[in-house]
């Protein structure tokens, strides 16, 4: 078992060099892979918009591999680290259970650790127009045994359709080569910048006037509920205010109550004169 990791939330903190669990295990199995071990089940993450922080796997190897599996383990674990300086807790836990009833053959072993592997995980791209903005990427955020099928679920956010629908045909073509299936779906649509808003510009101006001091408007890469709100209503304008949250996506998640009280108040001024 692979543990100890930050996680965090899939769009804000994919850019943050944080480990994903599931990619660690990609990478453990992928070491153990001369000594032939067989999958029982394969089991990471939680939610596919979250970084996983965990990963598991049921291995079946011969009992004279042990000693060489444990030094794949440690010698992993170590080097985990020195990659993932941001996440120093990295653990990884070799127990004994019981051998499942059925075990996976080495060949669809194999494959599953290809297909973790070589997926794209983590940034893409980033933004040729605003600095230090992601502008696409890729979450492989749970892994699931499934009966006799393994899940590997991802989250895929982007600003760019056209650069959208290249990750996802390189996905596409993967699956392919592999023999394995793909689905597609729960896409959420980019959000994109508008130049030109007065709902935002009045934003700002009562903003300063509220609380004294310039509002600092960003660009986030995360999805948005506004971006369903836009597909739909092209012509409409739309902005996205709330208070200050940390960890998001994570059981570390939370909500500072002073600033949701402030913008309680910020909205019942904007909604006053727009």
């Amino acid at each position: 078992m692979i543990s100890g990791l930050q996680g965090g939330h899939s769009g804000d903190d994919i850019d943050k060099g944080r480990a994903n669990a599931n990619v660690l295990m990609g990478k453990l199995l992928s070491e153990l892979s001369p000594v032939n071990c067989q999958l029982g089940a394969i089991e990471g993450g939680s939610k596919r918009n979250a970084i996983p922080r965990e990963s598991k796997a049921v291995l079946l190897f011969a009992e004279g591999e042990l000693d060489s599996v444990s030094s794949i383990v440690e010698k992993a674990e170590n080097d985990f680290k020195t990659e993932y300086p941001n996440d120093s807790g990295i653990k990884i836990t070799l127990d004994k259970t019981e051998t499942p009833d059925t075990m996976m053959t080495i060949e669809t072993t194999k494959t599953i650790i290809d297909a973790i592997t070589r997926i794209t995980n983590g940034v893409y791209s980033m933004s040729e127009h605003i600095e230090g903005l992601v502008q696409t990427s890729n979450n492989l955020g749970v892994i699931e045994t499934d009966g006799n099928k393994v899940l590997l679920i991802n989250m895929m956010r982007s600003s760019d359709l056209e650069e959208q629908d290249e990750l996802l045909k390189k996905m596409e073509e993967l699956a392919a080569e592999l023999g394995v299936g793909y689905t597609l779906g729960g896409q959420t649509p980019p959000w994109e910048y508008k130049e030109d808003s007065p709902m935002r510009d009045k934003m700002v101006a009562v903003y300063k006037d509220v609380f004294g001091k310039e509002v600092e408007v960003i660009a986030i890469h995360a999805g948005l509920e506004c971006a369903m709100f836009a597909i739909k209503m092209p012509d409409c304008e739309f902005i996205s205010i709330g208070p200050d949250m940390f960890d998001v996506h994570s059981p570390d998640e939370r909500l500072n109550i002073p600033s949701f009280n402030r913008m309680c108040g910020f909205l019942v001024k904007l909604l006053e004169q727009i």
